[in-house]
């Protein structure tokens, strides 16, 4: 092996002047742009990082603002069925106070009515009467008179009615 020492200096000189320049002119640009693409996915990691925490913020008032607008909701809905609840209970009442009213007002017809009837019987029962009375008779007898004397006699009747009798 036949090594020539001036060039083996000679490409080890080449060799380090190539190192050199690429140094100088490849290696540092390339380091740069290196640095830079790393900086820049730093960046954008710290980015994703700081959207992913704003959309879990985001996500959580959402879920709090679900639970209010439920919750509100079921307020409502609760205080909806109390309000129906009252308005059947004020118009149940409305119909037990008007049924009461219609069954007041009837029986204080029903009364009207047993006293009129009283009286026309009781009207009817002294012409009867005054009539039996003037047939039996055979005469012409003042009919006002007589009507009286009987009506007079009816209501002795109906107060020796109501009163107790003694008993014997």
């Amino acid at each position: 092996m036949n090594l020539d020492l001036q060039q083996i200096l000679t490409q080890i000189l080449g060799f380090l002047l190539l190192l050199g320049l690429m140094r100088k002119f490849a290696w540092k640009p390339l380091l740069s742009v290196l640095d830079e693409r790393r900086e820049k996915i730093v960046h954008d990691l710290e980015q994703i990082e700081r959207r992913q925490h704003e959309v879990d913020q985001l996500r959580e008032a959402y879920r709090l603002k679900m639970a209010e607008a439920h919750n509100q909701a079921q307020i409502t809905l609760h205080q909806a069925v109390l309000d129906g609840a009252q308005q059947v209970k004020q118009m149940l009442d409305e119909a037990r106070r008007q049924a009461q009213q219609v069954l007041e007002k009837s029986q204080r017809d029903v009364a009207q009515e047993v006293m009129n009837g009283r009286m026309r019987l009781r009207n009817e029962i002294a012409e009867i009467a005054v009539l039996s009375a003037g047939r039996i008779l055979q005469q012409e007898i003042d009919a006002s008179r007589n009507q009286t004397l009987v009506l007079t006699s009816i209501d002795q009747i109906e107060l020796s009615k109501k009163s107790p009798r003694p008993a014997s």
